[in-house]
């Protein structure tokens, strides 16, 4: 069981601080899914409302070229207007000079932390402001805040394709339960519901905290069969329903207190099982949580007739045994102020696994000018590494065959010369029977030799 020690919110992004039962500290984050890409849209066209902007600026710490790429204007706009929308885990914004004008769309996608936020003019702009419109004639800017930069935008007017992501649950419900019950049949749907649950190409805007709730809610077992339960009219009908009711639910707990969880009720109070009940590790390594005592004893509504996809081992220890930064809050709070090279240090020094240092450098909050020339020596060190690794491998598989092959080539030689030796010993044998048949044919036979003897002593 778990017990929660505090409820924050964290620039935009909910998570809960919980003591497990091991003694262990465990950071539980609720990332942006459906319900919140919606909230922020409504939040970005009411705060655009009425307001004309003249410029957009991108911070220095916005740096990849393909998440982060610049937005180009026309150059006869002075200023323009700004409306949003969303689509499942998905958010347009259109900028327009008039309402006549083709817009300039840009999508974005929030990743982990991403949230929007509206700057005031006697305020700094966020350390993680990445992607800011400035409000004309005025120093206010409404501001795209990503403090782990796993979000990203692009310049373009179509949502994902069909192959990444399906219709929008919220504004597409019909469409949306007609995807997933045909595919009921395919092999994706053979997997468990939590894991099927997680496909943005059929759920559309579905997370951790969504989909354990739905479950939770609708009385389905996490690791039942989805196409057993889809196939099943009158329980699809009620996941159906649950799944509508909850992301309704969420959106409202969103309009009333947009992300600020020290308000109550929560975020925190309105969820039952999330980061509350019991959990267990999917099959890619996410926890999935969910109430055990509901499905002890009595009739179970899961199939487990079949056995359930194993969780992938390495995943699973990678996420269960995180002993990084998170696990330290004293530690993890001092982060947001260091330096990639001094998160390096601490966590040498903390003898933190490879694969967990390496992602809390890559989450450091400071990027400093020596620390981004560092990534780039690595990066180019990485590259000029390659080719040699390469031609390593390369030239050790060569000198393999060549090894082979000189090996046959040496049993191909003994082989030959056993031959040649065997054929000289026969010629031998053979020239010597030859000499002895000779020698034997020219001589007298005995008899003949007595006949001879007896003939020369009586002459």
């Amino acid at each position: 069981g778990t017990q929660p020690l505090h409820c924050l919110t964290k620039m935009g992004l909910s998570f809960q601080i919980l003591f497990l039962s091991s003694g262990s500290v465990v950071e539980v984050v609720a990332m942006p899914e459906g319900p919140e890409l919606r909230y922020m849209s409504e939040y970005v066209s009411t705060q655009a409302k009425g307001k004309r902007f003249s410029r957009i600026s991108i911070s220095d710490l916005a740096t990849h070229p393909r998440k982060h790429p610049n937005v180009p204007l026309p150059g006869t706009w002075v200023t323009f207007s700004v409306e949003a929308e969303a689509r499942g885990k998905e958010m347009r914004i259109h900028l327009r000079n008039t309402p006549s004008d083709t817009p300039v769309t840009v999508m974005f996608r929030a990743g982990m932390s991403g949230h929007w936020e509206m700057k005031n003019a006697d305020e700094d702009f966020h350390k993680h402001a990445h992607f800011r419109l400035h409000v004309a004639d005025s120093e206010a800017a409404l501001c795209f805040v990503d403090t782990r930069r796993f979000g990203s935008w692009a310049v373009t007017n179509e949502w994902g394709s069909a192959a990444e992501r399906g219709p929008d649950m919220y504004t597409e419900r019909k469409a949306f339960e007609q995807l997933v019950r045909s595919s009921a049949d395919g092999a994706m749907f053979d997997k468990c519901i939590c894991d099927v649950m997680l496909e943005q190409r059929y759920f559309n805007g579905i997370g951790n905290y969504l989909r354990a709730e739905i479950l939770h809610r609708a009385v389905i077992h996490p690791f039942e069969r989805a196409s057993t339960l889809l196939k099943d009219a009158k329980r699809s009908k009620v996941f159906f329903d649950t799944l509508h009711t909850v992301y309704d639910e969420a959106l409202k707990v969103l309009r009333k207190h947009g992300f600020n969880d020290c308000e109550e009720p929560n975020f925190w109070d309105w969820v039952q099982v999330y980061a509350k009940k019991d959990f267990e590790v999917d099959s890619i390594g996410r926890r999935i949580w969910y109430d055990r005592s509901v499905f002890k004893g009595g009739a179970q509504t899961h199939d487990l007739s079949k056995p359930r996809p194993q969780p992938n081992k390495t995943k699973q220890t990678a996420s269960t045994r995180k002993i990084g930064l998170k696990s330290r809050p004293s530690l993890y709070q001092k982060k947001e102020d260091m330096s990639r090279e001094e998160v390096r240090a601490l966590m040498k020094q903390e003898k933190v696994p490879a694969d967990v240092a390496a992602e809390e450098v890559a989450e450091a909050g400071t990027v400093s000018s020596e620390d981004e020339e560092k990534d780039g020596e690595d990066r180019a060190n990485d590259k000029k590494m390659a080719p040699s690794r390469k031609r390593k491998s390369t030239s050790k598989a060569v000198n393999k065959n060549r090894a082979n092959r000189k090996g046959k080539g040496q049993s191909n030689k003994k082989t030959a010369a056993a031959d040649a030796s065997e054929k000289v010993k026969k010629a031998e044998k053979g020239k010597k029977k030859e000499l002895a048949a000779s020698a034997a044919n020219n001589s007298p036979a005995p008899h003949r030799k007595r006949k001879a003897g007896a003939a020369a002593a009586a002459a």
